[in-house]
Order: structure tokens, then C-alpha cells, then sequence
């Protein structure tokens, strides 16, 4: 199966605001363009105090936080996975259980990688897998005759979401219960939808096409999905804040890619990273993480 979103702007500038010594308020993660790789960053829910918290080589091409608040989970593009510190942006490596692993995300629990692979060695033949380290335990979540990535962890770590397709104009959101094995597909008949995240009311937040450019909505269970966003220009990844009240996402409105932050109705639509760095994939730091 292949599929294809709006190409990726090149990047253009270092980070506007790089602040070394101790861990500023940091509400947001995010994927900065640090004028040779993505790296990962930190700011405030306002954009205030941005600062790239790694700086070593190769893309990353996906972050999570664990629940201390303190580091995060980082895939790379050489499928590598590593968990990062980020008062100092000290790597410790991950002994992963497959080679090539591709989207990554660490458990709310903080025990356990959730991961895309295909064993086969094929793209359209990856499934969804979850990982504890270090005991080394590994096993396939899903089994689906279609490709099956990005998953996406529900807040009680109980369920994953996933994405999968049949081929050709279809790619929608899935939802695999971990202790039945039981998946529910939540959208169909919609063209391709992405980048699902989970709120703290069991909503959920994609992106999606269904009404032929690429923006943000949301839906309850698998009714009836609601647009937030209408505009032009590329909107995706879109992630919950910890209360629900808030949305972060990226968008390439205005020419390049950053970080934008909207009410959960799609009102008070922000721009929040740097102006000079191009910014994606926010994730918000979890509840009671220490400052």
C-alpha cells in the first residue's frame, strides 16, 4: 500500500532560542530542525523558552515522554531507539528486540515501547508490536493482513491505536484492546486519516483528508467525526494537552512547518514555536511531572 501527505518543508534556521544550565518550564516536546537533523526540543505551552535538548547525528523521527517528566523516548531514523535526558540531552541507548524498529512510544506506565516492524522485511507487511525492557519479553499486538503502524497508546495503557489500510484510498484509525486482542476499526470510508492521539475524556484527535486537504478532528468512540481546522495548508500530528482543554499541532499555514496550539473547539489558533526553526511533532508532558 502507498500513501502520501504533503512533502515536508526544508529547513531553513537554527532554533531562535537555545538555553543551556537547568530544565526550564518544558509543557511540550517537539521534533526542531536544527539546520543538519531533527532533533528533539522543549518549551513552554506559550513557546517561551524553546531550546533543542539533543544535538547529536541523524534524524529523530518520533518522541514520547515518560511519566517522571524528566526524559523522553526517541526513534531514530536508523530505527535505533533511545531514552533521553532532558536536563542534559544524554542518550542511553535501548537494546530493542528487532532490528529497524520504526515508531516507538513508551507506555504511560513508563514499562513498556509500543513499535511498527515488519518481520518480513516488506513496508506493507509491518504490524504493531510492544516490548518491556530490559527483561527482553516482546510480542505482536497485531496481525492484520494489511500494513499496521504509528501506534499510539491510550491514556490507561490498556489499549493501542494504530493505523491501517487495505489499499488504495482508504488508511483509517484501529483500536486493539491489549488484554482481548480485540481490534475496532474507529473511521472508515474516508480517504486516509493519521497521527490519532487519545484525550483525557476517551476522545480522539487525527488527521485526516475526508474533506480533501489535510486537517484536524475529532470524534468520540467511532461516531461522528467533528472538523476543527479548515485551512489550506498542511495540518497533522495533533496531541491532547494533560486537561483536555487544549490541542497542539503542526502546520506548514505561513509557508513552514512549526508547532501551533488551538482550544479544544479549534478557536485561538497559535503559532507557539520559534519563528526562525522549523518545529513538528509536539507531545505534551505528562500529568504530575515534576518541574
Amino acid at each position: 500500500m502507498k500513501f502520501h501527505r504533503n512533502a515536508m518543508p526544508i529547513a531553513v534556521g537554527l532554533l531562535g532560542a537555545c538555553i543551556s544550565g537547568s530544565v526550564l518550564a518544558a509543557d511540550l516536546a517537539y521534533l526542531a530542525h536544527d539546520g543538519l537533523y531533527w532533533q528533539a526540543a522543549i518549551m513552554a505551552d506559550d513557546g517561551a523558552n524553546a531550546r533543542l535538548i539533543t544535538r547529536s547525528a541523524g534524524d529523530k523521527t518520533r518522541l514520547s515522554w515518560y511519566p517522571d517528566g524528566q526524559h523522553l523516548l526517541l526513534n531514530k531514523a536508523d530505527g535505533s531507539v533511545v531514552r533521553v535526558a532532558i536536563e542534559d540531552g544524554s542518550e542511553q541507548a535501548i537494546d530493542m528486540p528487532l532490528p529497524g524498529v520504526l515508531d516507538a512510544v513508551v507506555s504511560p506506565d513508563g514499562q513498556q515501547i509500543a513499535f511498527s516492524l515488519s518481520a518480513a522485511g516488506v513496508a506493507d507487511a509491518n504490524h504493531i508490536w510492544r516490548f518491556t525492557p530490559p527483561k527482553g519479553a516482546v510480542k505482536q499486538v497485531t496481525r492484520m493482513t494489511t500494513m499496521q503502524h504509528e501506534p499510539a497508546w491510550s491514556r490507561d495503557g490498556t489499549a493501542l491505536y494504530f493505523l491501517s489500510g487495505g489499499g488504495g484510498q482508504v488508511h483509517d484509525v484501529q483500536r486493539v484492546d491489549l488484554a482481548s486482542g480485540n481490534v475496532e476499526q474507529l473511521t472508515g470510508g474516508s480517504l486516509y486519516n493519521f497521527d490519532v492521539d487519545e484525550g483525557p475524556n476517551g476522545q480522539i484527535v487525527y488527521s485526516s483528508n475526508r474533506s480533501g486537504n489535510y486537517e484536524i478532528w475529532v470524534q468520540t468512540g467511532s461516531g461522528q467525526p467533528q472538523r476543527l481546522t479548515d485551512h489550506p495548508a498542511l495540518d497533522s500530528r495533533p496531541a491532547w494537552s494533560v486537561d483536555g482543554e487544549h490541542i497542539a499541532f503542526e502546520s506548514a499555514r505561513g509557508g513552514a512547518m512549526h508547532v501551533w496550539r488551538m482550544a479544544k473547539d479549534g478557536t485561538d489558533v497559535t503559532r507557539i514555536s520559534p519563528e526562525a526553526q522549523l518545529a513538528r511533532h509536539p507531545a505534551w508532558r505528562p500529568s504530575g511531572a515534576q518541574q
